[in-house]
């Protein structure tokens, strides 16, 4: 019997979405047109963008560590926007600013319960752990430097590039500002550490925060991590990223390149596959291997859907 029900629960996190429970516009984050997903996508593979973007195809099944991260994301940001909200009110958090902030995080994992446990349960375990350091009364607890959530930046030139920071903080000490991403991850280790350096999603953020909120004389100073990992006890940590120009600089042309092979492909409408020896590890692999007559385990997306 306990077999069955947690075999129906794992197909429900594969199946479903925890944003079945939102109303159309209600999510404060989300995907950008042109964000690290649409571009890591092309560099990926051509094909891969056309048949995912362009033609709008999706995976049947929900990706589970996408579907964790999504709805712990949502909740810890309405926590931080609530708390935004009340401060501009009352210039000060009484018990019920704090219940309030409380309660835009427990609520929407509420909701999400009813369509997928399984996502509901680990999101609300992380989101327990976020709380116990930062939540209201908590040593860290940090709601009063918060200035901004999923603000969302974009360009157009020299290449169309957009992103949403998940939380930006004033610091009087730098006299600046400080990013903070949030993150969830299985584990914290040497790899992936040593993967902030280079990660795509950091470096778009620090490159179009120097390109749109310089010009607000809003410098960064400062570029973080809020780790969450789903270890049994889950560790929360901040993570320090460093802000290099070089890197930045190199980020630029690399995206020059990109952005002139992807108009290549639009303008000639040919979408090349990028054959080699990570196909084989690919979730396109039996479409590509059948000539593109199989879809199976695909489906297309819906309208509106992102």
């Amino acid at each position: 019997m306990v077999k069955g029900i947690w075999s129906k629960a794992l197909a429900d996190l594969n199946m479903h979405s925890w944003e079945e429970v939102l109303e159309p516009g209600e999510r404060i984050g989300g995907p950008t047109p042109y964000g690290s997903s649409f571009w890591t996508d092309f560099k990926r593979c051509p094909y891969y963008f056309d048949f995912t973007h362009n033609k709008r195809w999706r995976r049947v099944e929900y990706n589970e560590n996408l579907e964790v991260g999504g709805l712990t994301h949502e909740a810890i940001g309405r926590y931080y926007a609530m708390g935004i909200t009340l401060l501009e009110a009352h210039s000060k958090f009484t018990p019920e600013d704090d219940a309030a902030c409380l309660n835009e995080a427990h609520s929407l994992i509420d909701r999400a319960e009813k369509v997928v446990p399984v996502t509901a349960s680990i999101a609300r375990r992380l989101v327990k752990a976020r709380f116990a350091l930062y939540g209201p009364g908590k040593p860290k607890d940090d709601r009063r430097d918060t200035y901004g959530v999923e603000v969302y930046l974009g360009i157009d030139e020299p290449f169309p590039l957009t992103t949403r920071i998940d939380r930006w903080c004033w610091s009087d000490q730098l006299k600046g500002a400080v990013i903070h991403e949030l993150k969830t991850a299985k584990q914290r280790d040497g790899r992936l550490l040593a993967s902030y350096r280079m990660d795509f999603q950091f470096l778009i953020q620090q490159y179009l925060w120097k390109k749109v909120m310089n010009r607000r004389r809003l410098p960064l100073k400062a570029y973080g991590v809020d780790l969450i990992t789903k270890t049994q006890q889950p560790d929360v940590i901040f993570e320090a990223v460093p802000v290099d120009p070089k890197m930045l600089k190199d980020f630029e042309k690399e995206m020059r390149w990109t952005h002139l092979q992807w108009q290549q492909c639009r303008a000639l409408n040919h979408w090349p596959k990028n054959r080699g020896y990570r196909c084989r590890f690919c979730e396109l692999f039996d479409h590509c291997a059948s000539g593109g007559k199989s879809t199976q385990g695909w489906r297309k997306k819906k309208k509106g859907e992102h």
